[in-house]
């Protein structure tokens, strides 16, 4: 075994390709050491270094149109000022990872942010919080 997360198995994530999306951030994101700490301080390279993992994850389904293309580029525009996130908020991988973007510094403020948005399941964002910040700091 090389220290690499293989398998997902959580409702959350039911679409095979959330699945590989998640492992692949998980596995290839979210362990480099510039992402280590503090999420304010590297937000804006998180979220393109997440969005490239996207692309390279989605591959030939990567077009104008697609969905997660679409989530995806507005939440970068929402990350770096540019414009407001008007996506909708669901109790998936996306809105789980713009939220910790979003408020990923402090877990009690996260919590009050998706709680705010209408989120219920906090499962996939605090597992994320938890691999950038140490889970220590939940």
């Amino acid at each position: 075994m090389d220290g690499k997360l293989d398998k997902v198995v959580n409702e959350c994530l039911g679409d095979k390709q959330m699945q590989e999306l998640f492992k692949a951030w998980v596995n290839d994101v979210f362990t480099k050491p510039e992402f280590n700490g503090k999420v304010s301080s590297c937000k804006e390279g998180l979220a393109d270094a997440l969005t490239y993992k996207a692309k390279e994850v989605l591959d030939s389904e990567w077009v104008d149109g697609n969905p997660i293309r679409q989530y995806m580029n507005a939440m970068r525009k929402h990350i770096i000022g540019k414009n407001e996130f008007n996506e909708e908020w669901n109790n998936d991988l996306l809105s789980s990872m713009t939220a910790v973007l979003s408020k990923g510094d402090d877990w009690d403020g996260m919590l009050r942010f998706m709680q705010g948005k209408g989120l219920t399941d906090y499962r996939l964002a605090f597992a994320m919080y938890g691999e950038l910040n140490g889970f220590a700091n939940l």
